[in-house]
């Protein structure tokens, strides 16, 4: 061996664990980076679930609600309607 041939330094003797500190780093971050990843993925979802079913029990509570006012006022309402329709077939005919 010449002394002009490169030779690369001997590396340092905690070499090793810098290398195996730097993978687990890393690889840490990028698994956190997965977990928040799949966090927003399914969070969105049930999110829009929960809001589909907080959506259709409000409508059915909405229709539950009118139908309940119908029956507690329905004498009335049928009076009112009943007036309209011959108001509307009156106006028709003229």
């Amino acid at each position: 061996m010449s002394l002009n041939s490169p030779v690369s330094p001997a590396p340092p003797s905690d070499m090793g664990l810098t290398y195996v500190f730097s993978q687990i780093l890393g690889f840490g971050f990028l698994f956190i980076l997965v977990i928040i990843l799949l966090w927003m993925i399914f969070s969105t979802y049930f999110t829009y679930k929960f809001h589909k079913e907080v959506i259709s029990s409000l409508t059915e509570i909405k229709l539950l609600l009118r139908r309940a006012n119908i029956d507690a006022n329905g004498s009335n309402l049928a009076k009112e309607l009943m007036k309209r329709e011959s108001s509307d077939v009156n106006s028709e005919t003229g």
